[in-house]
């Protein structure tokens, strides 16, 4: 039985036998190649997505540890400021005195931080970027340059 080919387009037939047949040895190697491209890129995604997986636990251990730190350096704080009200007690000032002095004392370190913050939360609005948004220039203002010093 002789064997029947499928029916191509008119004008195939003068293409194909036109074009350059490429090697059968290059077809392999592209297809090698691709392979061998797909398999690295799929590794490199693999990697990838395992370190950010690592990075973010680390991150969360790190969030965890330091809000420990935060509550034993808060409770040095107070067992410093007991002692400092103790021995202004023992020393002659009246025991309200000594609790008014550990009082300020706080509320002065308090203050320090919220000034802090106050002046840190202006660059929370992006200063740089949304003033070179509304001038439409991408040069340095003066106030990018006191921004880099705060």
């Amino acid at each position: 039985m002789p064997e029947s080919r499928p029916e191509s387009p008119p004008g195939a037939d003068e293409v194909s036998e036109n074009a350059p047949a490429a090697p059968p040895g290059v077809v392999a190697s592209v297809e090698a190649l691709w392979g061998d491209v797909r398999a690295i890129a799929y590794d490199h995604l693999q990697l990838v997505a395992l370190e950010t997986r690592r990075a973010a636990l680390a991150l969360l251990t790190m969030v965890v540890e330091g809000i420990v730190v935060g509550m034993l350096v808060a409770a040095s704080w107070v067992a410093a400021v007991a002692a400092l009200s103790l021995w202004l007690v023992e020393h002659g000032l009246e025991m309200s005195a000594g609790l008014l002095v550990a009082a300020l004392l706080n509320l002065a370190g308090a203050l320090g931080f919220a000034l802090a913050i106050r002046r840190k939360s202006r660059l929370l609005s992006l200063p740089a970027s949304t003033g070179r948004l509304r001038q439409g220039t991408s040069t340095p203002t003066a106030n990018d340059q006191t921004d880099r010093q705060a």
